[in-house]
């Protein structure tokens, strides 16, 4: 997540809200941050997401 915050020029909260489809975060900003995840290969942890569920 570090490297995705560092080429969108975001916090790690911020990508990760934006990874989670937060709707705090504005829509451009989570279709950026998720382009970005798929071009560093990033895939969600499943075990992490329930724990921090």
């Amino acid at each position: 997540m570090r490297d995705i915050a560092a080429l969108v020029g975001l916090s790690k909260n911020a990508v990760s809200l934006a990874l989670r489809n937060d709707p705090q975060i504005p829509i451009a900003t989570r279709e950026r941050v998720q382009a970005a995840a798929r071009t560093l290969g990033y895939t969600r942890n499943p075990v992490l997401g329930e724990i921090m569920a």
